[in-house]
């Protein structure tokens, strides 16, 4: 009969439990005011979204990041459930493309059209939500600034997940 290890058990959960706890950290520094200036940051926490949802999309499920967008969107001054819609959608998109993200070059590939098609969301609803044209200017400037700083942050990220081990 096999002996049951309770630390075992332990690093099972918190193995499973790092994507959530990394990515609520993240939500949490990023609603932080920032005194930097008015040029558009990379989106880190999509940026990390993505890469859990590629790398360990088992530790993530749907409803979990439909949580963690609603904490983002309350700790923030964005649409209730602007940030909820955006990382379930670059959920699907990341899961769908698990087996092609392996290498880190279709990882960064596949990031593109995921910040592409959540920007061009994130610009409708916010439009919607002020019934008002609102410029793309400054979500596209994020999205593009969040691909070219996709290598550099992507693998502080993958190794704070556990990413880089490749573990569902």
């Amino acid at each position: 009969m096999a002996r049951h290890e309770p630390l075992q058990d332990l690093d099972t959960w918190s193995s499973h439990a790092t994507p959530a706890l990394v990515l609520v950290g993240l939500i949490l520094l990023t609603s932080l005011p920032m005194p930097i200036g008015q040029w558009p940051l990379p989106n880190l926490v999509l940026i990390a979204v993505y890469i859990a949802s590629a790398r360990r999309p088992k530790s993530l499920p749907a409803g979990l990041l439909f949580g963690l967008g609603l904490l983002h969107d309350l700790l923030g001054s964005t649409p209730i459930g602007l940030h909820a819609l955006e990382y379930l959608v670059v959920h699907a998109i990341a899961t769908q493309m698990r087996r092609a993200a392996q290498s880190f070059v279709a990882l960064w590939v596949g990031f593109i059209p995921a910040v592409a098609i959540a920007a061009a969301m994130t610009w409708a609803v916010i439009s919607l939500y002020h019934m008002v044209w609102v410029a793309p200017d400054l979500v596209l400037t994020r999205a593009v600034a969040s691909a070219l700083a996709f290598p550099a942050l992507a693998l502080p990220v993958l190794w704070l997940i556990g990413g880089h081990r490749n573990v569902a």
